[in-house]
Parts: structure tokens; sequence; C-alpha cells
């Protein structure tokens, strides 16, 4: 049984929250990590996300070769969040996190929804190979982990090396040079998606990615 399928019963319907929305409070130890994402994905759910719990644990191989090597960056707490879910996806199909099978998974030229396709069309629109260069070395130190195209197309990605490492950097239509750091850890991100989702409008921090 994996993480999820242990948190998770039936599917609650989409409702609009009758209490005032408040952040939740930030996990220290596992036991309230647990509790966090049992409430984050719960939250999801009730307001209409698609959870589809992951079949089978994944192998080390895939953890430590997947998305590139990139995965082998990530601390475990963030391994296991990834690890959780098959598919997570609005209701709309307009917002989605990437998986670690989705980050397992070989990104083909034709496809237009592999787990890096933003850091594909920044590579197609460079004219030199200086440019190219430049952001093959920002897309080699970021992993897209959350794709939004509720008003324009943006990003949720993840510093994986360096002073900024682990923290949460958004990007508007894939544009790597208007990256923006929203976050200081994976969990005050999911914080914040949270309470975005729970406000449910367009004055929500992450309006682009309910």
């Amino acid at each position: 049984m994996s993480f999820l399928q242990s948190l998770f019963g039936k599917k609650e319907e989409k409702h609009q929250p009758k209490r005032k929305v408040e952040l939740m409070p930030l996990p220290q130890t596992d036991e309230e990590k647990e509790t966090f994402l049992k409430r984050y994905f719960d939250t999801l759910v009730a307001h209409g996300w698609n959870l589809i719990p992951a079949e089978e644990d994944l192998s080390p191989e895939i953890i430590q070769n997947g998305a590139e090597g990139r995965l082998a960056h990530l601390d475990k707490d963030v391994i296991r969040f990834f690890s959780s879910f098959k598919s997570l996806f609005n209701d709309g199909d307009s917002v989605w996190f990437n998986s670690l099978t989705d980050f397992s998974k070989k990104a083909e030229t034709d496809d237009t929804c592999t787990w890096n396709h933003f850091e594909r069309e920044d590579l197609e629109r460079v004219d030199t190979d200086d440019e190219k260069k430049v952001i093959e070395r920002f897309w080699e130190n970021h992993l897209p982990v959350l794709y939004g195209y509720v008003m324009d197309e943006s990003s949720i990605t993840i510093v994986l090396t360096g002073e900024d490492a682990g923290k949460i950097v958004l990007l508007n239509e894939g544009i790597y040079e208007d990256a923006e750091i929203i976050a200081t850890d994976f969990f005050r991100f999911l914080q914040l998606h949270c309470y975005s989702v729970e406000l449910g409008t367009v004055k929500s921090p992450l309006a682009g990615f309910i």
C-alpha cells in the first residue's frame, strides 16, 4: 500500500470553505509532516483535484537517475511527496504535478507534456551556443514539479544546488530570466499552495495553480 493509500478515504465533494482560511502550521517532526501532507492532499481533493495513488514503490535506481539525475538532489521528504501519487491534477486538468513516474520517463521531442517541456521550449528559442549553455546550466539546477495553464503557462521548480538549494521558484511562460523565489523550502510552498486552493480566487498567492 502506498503512502497516500494509507492516508485517504472516500473522495469528498468540491466545496467552498465555510471557515476563515488560514495557513497550515509548518511541520517539524516526522509525525507532523505526515499530518501536514494528509491535510494538504485532503484539501486538494475536497476542492476538486484528482488524485491517483501510486501503485507501487519505485526502485532506488529510478530515484537516483530520474529526471536526468536531478532527483538525486532532493531530500527524502520531497521524494516521499512525489512518490505518493501516480497523478495529481485539478478538476480542469489545467494544473498538474509531475510524479516520480513522470520523471522516470525519457522526454520525447514530439511530446509537449513531458516533465521538462519548458526547458525544451527555452532551448528551441535560442540563437547562439552561449545562450544555449546559459539555459542548460539553469535547467540542470532546477526541477519542474508543478505546471499551470490557468492564466499563463507557468511552472514551479525546485532549486537543486548552490546557496539557493531547496528554494521554490516560479517561472511564467517558462522564461528562465523571470524566475522568482516564492518559498524558502518545499513545505512552505505546499503551505502556500494549500492556502491558495482554499481561497480559490484570483487574489490567491498562487492563483495560477489552483
